[in-house]
């Protein structure tokens, strides 16, 4: 299963690493196109100024340009000598004057796309036969003819000049950053993709685990009830034997000595009796027939079965109804008897500002098994007064849990659990009551689980211990 698990894991971390990459390459490439465009965008701005070099082009230098400067994306253009001054320029001059010695062809700086390209000119031979200077290819007379009050112009003594030109990178840099955002989004979405894929893996691995260990323990419970049950009938035929002929002895002329002896052997099969029913109790399948029940009268019934040992310790047993029922009537109650608190102050605890369920005028019927929560109740109830106080109060409470189910409650006086045994509680045959069985907590257990509740137990502020069972469905109709 480790194996398995570290292969997945692998594999999904193999797909997320080559869709990144794949995204990367992606982006990269879309920012190579867009740089490709502006640079052929430049490129076809340098033919045209290199065709604008013919008739008149120094007269008509700054004119031209300033026009190529207008054109398309360019922030600035000039014309740089060898000596790397700038002979003309047009648009934002301190951006060619911050790079004029530089001998790269094309560089990505933060301003812009600067781009350089080499050429050069003739030397002006003078005014020709007609007047003009010598670039004139027409055959008009004195078509390069220029005023004698005008220079020639900067370019007059020919040589090598590389012209500049500095291009607006922001939109190729905003779609970069789109490209950049779309390709993030993508990876990011694969590998919420994959993580969500991984929690529903791992989701349905841990609840078919569960699903083989329920099945593994009802298999096995199972087989141990048959054998429970084939080891209590052999058991009960020799007991009753045995416990019959005692009491026969008991009842007989016999000296007291013997009749005490056989009081003790009476007792003693007794409760050998009652670990081989709380034995087959344990080991039994729990296979709950759901009905409405209502816990308030199952409350009362209890009450009455475990009368003589409420009156035998004092103990008060008492059942907080829902507010907003009819309340018991006012008066004294004899240590023992069952209160109907409806106006009973909620014991200090982790849910005591937890809403009472039910509406007014009818106490709320629950989903569950009668039989089973029946002796749910009565084993936590029963384990509640065996650890409390005399003269002390046991509570019983339904409330509404965290999870909007119901929440059963039994909360005791006694003195506390601490963190350790707590955690044992519900193992089978641990017990810290001296005569115990150790099958009380388990059996409330196993029947929990088998209606899909779950219990618990905690610490009660000021004191005491509280046991649940949460998720308990209210019955609708």
């Amino acid at each position: 299963m480790r194996w398995h698990g570290l292969i997945v894991t692998l594999a999904l971390v193999s797909t997320w690493t080559v869709l990144s990459v794949w995204q990367h390459h992606e982006y990269v490439h879309e920012c190579e196109q867009a740089r490709e465009s502006l640079r052929r965008q430049a490129d076809a701005i340098g033919v045209r100024s290199h065709r604008r070099m013919g008739q008149y082009f120094q007269l008509q230098l700054q004119a031209t340009l300033d026009e190529i400067v207008k054109a398309g994306e360019t922030l600035a253009v000039g014309i740089v000598s060898d000596q790397g001054q700038l002979a003309a320029s047009g648009g934002r001059r301190a951006l060619l004057e911050a790079h004029l010695r530089s001998t790269v062809d094309a560089a990505w700086r933060p301003e812009g796309l600067y781009l350089a390209a080499a050429f050069t000119l003739a030397p002006d031979s003078g005014p020709g036969p007609h007047g003009g200077f010598g670039w004139g290819r027409g055959r008009r007379h004195g078509s390069g003819r220029v005023p004698a009050d005008e220079s020639p112009g900067p370019l007059a003594s020919g040589g090598r000049f590389r012209l500049m030109l500095v291009l607006d990178r922001q939109r190729t840099d905003d779609q970069c950053r789109r490209a950049l955002r779309l390709r993030g989004a993508l990876a990011g979405s694969g590998c919420l993709f994959l993580l969500l894929l991984a929690v529903a893996w791992l989701t349905t691995l841990k609840a078919q685990a569960r699903a083989s260990l329920l099945e593994a323990e009802a298999r096995h419970l199972r087989d141990l009830s048959q054998a429970a049950s084939g080891l209590a009938h052999e058991t009960r035929n020799p007991l009753g034997l045995v416990r019959g002929w005692t009491q026969r002895l008991a009842d007989a002329q016999a000296t007291p000595e013997l009749r005490e002896h056989a009081r003790t052997v009476l007792e003693e099969c007794d409760r050998i009796a009652a670990r081989i029913n709380q034995f087959l109790a344990f080991a039994r399948p729990f296979e709950p027939s759901v009905s409405a029940v209502r816990v308030g009268p199952l409350v009362r019934e209890l009450a009455s079965i475990m009368e003589p040992d409420l009156e035998a310790r004092k103990i008060e047993l008492r059942w907080l109804a829902r507010a907003g029922s009819p309340a018991a009537p006012a008066r004294a109650l004899r240590p023992g008897s069952l209160r109907l608190a409806d106006d009973a102050p909620r014991a200090a605890g982790p849910l005591a500002s937890v809403q009472r369920p039910g509406s007014p005028g009818s106490e709320p019927a629950i989903e569950a098994d009668p039989e089973m929560i029946r002796q749910t109740l009565f084993n936590l109830i029963q384990n509640a007064v065996q650890f409390s106080p005399e003269g002390s109060t046991v509570e019983i409470e339904l409330v509404i849990g965290h999870s909007g189910g119901y929440r059963l409650e039994v909360r005791d006086a006694g003195p506390g659990i601490p963190p350790p045994v707590a955690a044992r509680l519900f193992t089978p045959y641990f017990t810290t009551r001296q005569g115990g069985t150790g099958l009380g907590l388990c059996i409330v257990r196993r029947i929990a689980s088998a209606h899909g509740w779950t219990v618990g137990v905690l610490a009660r502020k000021g004191g005491g211990t509280i046991f649940y069972l949460d998720g308990i469905r209210a019955r609708v109709g």
